[in-house]
């Protein structure tokens, strides 16, 4: 099964919410700074479609998800 990546610029994060609105699954705002944050940051295929959204939708485009493969190409 493959497995991806979630990266993100926590600084070009807005805490608009919109990602934690798409994939409650696995987003949620942190309670310290009030940003949204990643519960996993490595996922398989079973869990990319809502992350992916939350990537689109994202406002400030700080989302970015990779795909990780045993040999290391992207």
């Amino acid at each position: 099964m493959k497995k991806y990546k979630i990266t993100q610029d926590r600084n070009k994060c807005l805490g608009c919410g919109r990602c934690t609105m798409v994939c409650p699954e696995n987003w949620e705002i942190d309670e310290k700074d009030f940003l949204a944050k990643p519960k996993k940051d490595i996922i398989d295929e079973t869990e990319l479609n809502c992350n992916k959204i939350a990537e689109e939708e994202c406002p400030s485009k700080c989302i970015n998800i990779t795909q990780i493969n045993a040999q290391n190409e992207n």
